[in-house]
């Protein structure tokens, strides 16, 4: 199909050697994508995004650079973005890790539809296991673009109503 909503969690490749041995790095939880080859999904994604369309791409604060030029990669605009505020935290190299960043980007015009109400930009969920987001998010994501199919790229569970879901742990 064709899709106004995409949202997506890439799986990250850090390219370090923090946590070898089981301490919580992501490719200890999960097959991971060098940023080249997340790049060249856009092949896949042509003709499937709207010509006025929202991507909503998670970020860690160490691969922004990275998540910037993944956005620009497939075809959209970054405009702003959400900060998850964990409760609890994970150790980073520099300091505890206790947020995340929810890029907006858009391909076209997608401004979110006006009676949806404005979010605050400091979304405060709970952590739960490793790299799930909170189900909170996408129902945001629904009151904000009501309109339209809806894509997760990297999903990480069963699709929910109203979703298409694409990821190697869907259910």
């Amino acid at each position: 199909g064709v899709f106004r909503v995409i949202y997506a969690d890439p799986p990250w490749q850090y390219n370090d050697d923090l946590g070898q041995g089981g301490s919580g790095a992501a490719q200890d939880h999960y097959p991971t994508m060098p940023l080249s080859a997340l790049k060249a999904m856009r092949d896949e994604l042509d003709g499937h995004i709207a010509s006025d369309a929202v991507l909503l791409c998670w970020a860690t604060f160490p691969l922004l650079p990275d998540a910037l030029a993944l956005v620009d990669a497939w075809g959209f605009v970054y405009k702003t973005a959400f900060i998850w505020q964990k409760d609890g935290s994970a150790l980073g190299h520099y300091h505890k890790c206790e947020a995340e960043l929810l890029l907006v980007a858009t391909h076209g015009s997608c401004v979110p539809t006006r009676d949806s109400g404005m979010p605050s930009q400091i979304l405060r969920y709970a952590r739960g296991a490793h790299s799930r987001k909170p189900e909170q998010v996408r129902g945001m994501i629904d009151l904000m673009w009501p309109d339209g199919p809806r894509l997760e790229l990297f999903s990480r569970g069963p699709a929910p109503l109203g979703w298409t879901v694409w990821g190697n742990e869907t259910s």
